[in-house]
């Protein structure tokens, strides 16, 4: 291993260390984790791993690791640590020898009495995307005879996970993880290898493999058949599959509850929802995991009112964009939640609520993570019966708590409250969830003689 750490030592890296590889890499993974674990290397999965030493990122990601003392890009390191390791270990070069011994590892990894074997040489010759397939082959019929030693060289050679993933017995369309992050692993190749050899990869739903089938058209049909059953998932992905989906198979769409995943191209959306009018006409719950500028406003004309809206902000707070959509699409349920790790979002009530015709049929409503959030407009919604208001650094409540005469549940869990106003004690609350430590020495007098200990003890449900 000399000759990797004269390489090494010229990016400054002197010994192993804990190091977190940030793919997905235009470089072999595979191949590079197991030439990292042969130096000494402990691999972590995941940003969150503030102990690294070092990072290794690939092209395009963007993952921040603060606390880590290096971080290299991928060219900088990948591609001469594995030509170095193509030399050495006699699976990972691009030769016809090597090609040839890869394929005799994958005929081992498909019988039961052979995966010792086929351990055994990966072990010594290395583990590469090219093997990948026939490996999780080689794992599931593993986890199917009880082998439990394949189990747990399989979990240290791929990324965590991706090992739970195939843990479990019954994997489920995360497949699709692995497919973006390893060129060349095909999950629709895999599912049928599996398939062939009797392992139910999709036993409970035997439709999601033709997720990742090679014809669009497929693959649109085995997403609008999964979505019947599950919360519509629209993503770029599923947005372009629509795309190939006839417009006459629209009575298949699914209903109920759309789950509405990061999209940045607005223009596709508007597209697709033009194209597939009645996609969303009965959806009754919407869920948007990254609020972008535009996307309300491109949701508006396809949708009916709402019994359920929840909104992620991670950018910023669009209060015009917000109230013209609530205008035109009523809402009886409300949550809109910040991603306060990633920037501080403040909000004004009465920035998007004021004129808002809907605004007293409002039943509940939640707002969290909030930097900072002001509470002025409280008092349109005269019909809330709960409000949850977590995490928002409230310090104080407005007057105007009290013209909510229907409210019955109020949470402001982890918010510095340290005085209430007189209002706050007409309200007739069956539940109520504050830190009283925080409280001052009246308030919280007040609060203990005002509400029967069961009201500040009973749990909350969202």
């Amino acid at each position: 291993m000399e000759t990797y750490w004269e390489l090494l030592k010229k990016c400054a890296v002197l010994q192993p260390c804990r190091a977190y590889l940030a793919g997905p890499f235009q470089a072999d993974e595979l191949a590079l984790r197991f030439v990292m674990q042969k130096m000494g290397f402990e691999l972590v999965d995941g940003p969150d791993a503030g102990q690294a030493g070092l990072v290794i990122q690939g092209k395009g990601n963007a993952t921040l690791v603060p606390d880590a003392p290096l971080v290299l890009e991928e060219s900088r390191v990948a591609p001469p640590l594995l030509e170095l390791a193509g030399r050495q270990f006699h699976l990972l070069g691009n030769g016809p020898a090597a090609s040839l011994r890869q394929a005799n590892i994958a005929r081992l990894l498909s019988h039961p009495e052979s995966l010792e074997l086929a351990l055994e040489l990966i072990g010594a010759g290395g583990m590469s995307n090219l093997l990948l397939e026939a490996f999780l082959l080689g794992w599931r019929i593993a986890t199917r005879e009880g082998l439990s030693r394949f189990s747990a060289c399989a979990a240290s050679w791929l990324p965590a996970p991706f090992a739970r993933t195939m843990s479990r017995p019954e994997s489920d369309y995360y497949l699709g993880a692995v497919q973006a992050r390893f060129h060349g692993f095909s999950a629709y190749r895999f599912c049928m290898a599996a398939k062939s050899e009797g392992l139910p990869v999709f036993s409970s739903e035997p439709h999601l493999s033709g997720l990742y089938a090679p014809e669009h058209a497929q693959q649109a049909r085995a997403w609008l058949y999964y979505a019947r059953k599950q919360p519509v998932v629209l993503s770029e992905h599923t947005l372009k599959l629509l795309e190939h989906t006839p417009v006459e198979s629209r009575e298949e769409n699914p209903q109920g509850y759309l789950w509405l995943g990061p999209i940045e191209d607005i223009e596709l959306l508007e597209k697709t929802l033009s194209r597939q009018p009645g996609l969303l006409q009965d959806i009754r719950k919407l869920h948007i995991e990254a609020w972008r500028p535009g996307l309300l406003a491109a949701l508006a004309p396809h949708i009916r009112p709402l019994a359920q809206l929840d909104i992620r902000c991670q950018e910023g707070f669009f209060a015009d964009e917000l109230r013209n959509f609530l205008g035109e699409v009523p809402a009886y349920r409300l949550g809109i939640h910040a991603d306060k790790e990633k920037i501080k979002v403040g909000i004004s009530i009465e920035q998007w609520a004021s004129g808002w015709r809907h605004a007293p049929l409002l039943e509940h409503l939640h707002l969290s993570g909030f930097r900072p959030l002001q509470l002025q407009g409280l008092g349109l919604f005269t019909g809330l019966s709960r409000l949850f208001l977590p995490d928002n650094q409230l310090s104080s409540l407005p007057e105007t708590i009290g013209q909510l005469p229907l409210l019955r549940e109020l949470s402001l869990d982890q918010n510095p409250v340290s005085n209430l106003p007189d209002s706050f004690f007409r309200l007739r609350l069956s539940k109520l969830q504050l830190s009283l430590d925080k409280l001052s020495p009246t308030s919280r007098y007040r609060v203990e003689t005002a509400f029967s200990p069961a009201v500040l003890q009973r749990p909350f449900t969202l």
